[in-house]
């Protein structure tokens, strides 16, 4: 087995290449090439050591792909299972999932040392993998039959590459199944479906999960937030404001204080127990805290 203890500089010069290579192919939304795709997964199986499939089935998106092998795994359940059958199997569907091009970060570095360094013996168990990230997307391997899913016809990101779309899917599938997300949070239909502009405070009177109310805080803004949802305020002191919103957010109303950054003007909400009255002690007990739930607002 060969050993690589440095690269050359003319080895290192190669890397930008690959990024850039696989990147475009991480990203690619171009129809999934299916010849190419369908020997590409009887090769992964034939690296694995097993027999191909005897059927390759497209899909049109992964989660049509994980539906088709919930309906035939409930098949075979009794008839009173099937519906629990079904909704195991979809749950249970993502992890036995190989995931195409979305595979593209970790299997650049690999290629690249097969491709630079010359260690093609020691990674020739990853060529089908490779020859599958660049032609198609997920796939749901069985021993008889091969699911595969097509590429996204949509894919869209903000500068700093995390998928992000206001009030459309992020990532789209030509069923038009997808994903609605906002700087790489992803987000539920009832939020992500809607531009950005019209999200309610009121939302943050029924979602449960800290950073879905996080990021709907952000985007609405502390101030609107608490006058749609009819906040009073409980003490100020300078640039320091605590206010409660009386309905529950949590199980509990919702006290948080309001701190300007000296350095950016940017204020900033913290959220603090109902039990501390004023601002002082509101900024005196946060940072005696190790975890600190808050949102800037700019």
């Amino acid at each position: 087995m060969s050993r690589i203890e440095s690269l050359t500089p003319e080895q290192e010069a190669r890397m930008p290449d690959y990024v850039t290579e696989w990147t475009a192919i991480g990203l690619s939304t171009e129809p999934a090439d299916r010849p190419r795709a369908e020997a590409a997964i009887r090769l992964v199986y034939e690296r694995a050591g097993l027999e191909p499939p005897k059927l390759i089935e497209w899909c049109d998106s992964p989660h049509a792909m994980l539906r088709r092998r919930a309906d035939v795994v409930a098949q075979f359940a009794p008839a009173k299972e099937r519906t629990r059958a079904r909704e195991a199997a979809l749950k249970a569907g993502v992890h036995d999932c190989g995931y195409g091009q979305h595979d593209a970060e970790w299997l650049a570095f690999y290629a690249y040392f097969a491709e630079v360094c010359g260690l093609r013996e020691e990674t020739k168990a990853l060529d089908g993998l490779w020859e599958l990230a660049k032609s198609a997307g997920w796939i749901l391997p069985h021993q008889n039959v091969c699911w595969v899913s097509e590429r996204p016809t949509v894919l869209l990101r903000d500068a700093e590459g995390r998928l992000d779309a206001d009030g459309r899917h992020a990532i789209e599938y030509p069923d038009g199944w997808g994903v609605y997300a906002i700087h790489g949070t992803r987000l539920p239909d009832y939020i992500g479906a809607v531009k950005r502009s019209e999200w309610k405070s009121e939302w943050l009177l029924s979602e449960t999960n800290a950073e879905l109310r996080r990021v709907l805080l952000r985007e609405i803004g502390y101030s609107r937030a608490l006058l749609d949802l009819g906040a009073k305020q409980i003490h100020a002191d300078g640039d320091m404001e605590l206010c409660e919103i009386p309905a529950a957010i949590d199980v509990e109303p919702v006290r948080l204080l309001k701190v300007v950054c000296p350095s950016t003007g940017a204020f900033y909400t913290l959220r603090v127990p109902t039990t501390v009255t004023t601002c002082e002690s509101a900024r005196a007990w946060t940072f005696r805290e190790d975890s600190i739930e808050y949102v800037a607002e700019t």
